[in-house]
């Protein structure tokens, strides 16, 4: 549960799958969900942040491994 676990590393099959499902969502013309926190533009804000997230999370461990720290 990520509620009691907010630093638990997300593994990549999951991001994987869920970067596959994003895909496929918007390759869908008629995709109009009843919640507007589920429309396209709102899953692409959602996935641009997480893939800023990610880069920040690896150019941390870059500056950790390089003795930056």
């Amino acid at each position: 549960n990520m509620a009691t676990h907010p630093n638990r590393h997300i593994i990549p099959t999951v991001l994987q799958a869920d970067q596959a499902a994003l895909t496929a969502l918007q390759a869908l013309g008629d995709y109009h969900p009843a919640n507007a926190a589920f429309d396209k533009p709102a899953l692409a804000t959602k996935a641009t942040a997480l893939e800023a997230a990610q880069t920040a999370y690896v150019n941390a461990q870059n500056v950790f491994v390089d003795g930056g720290i």
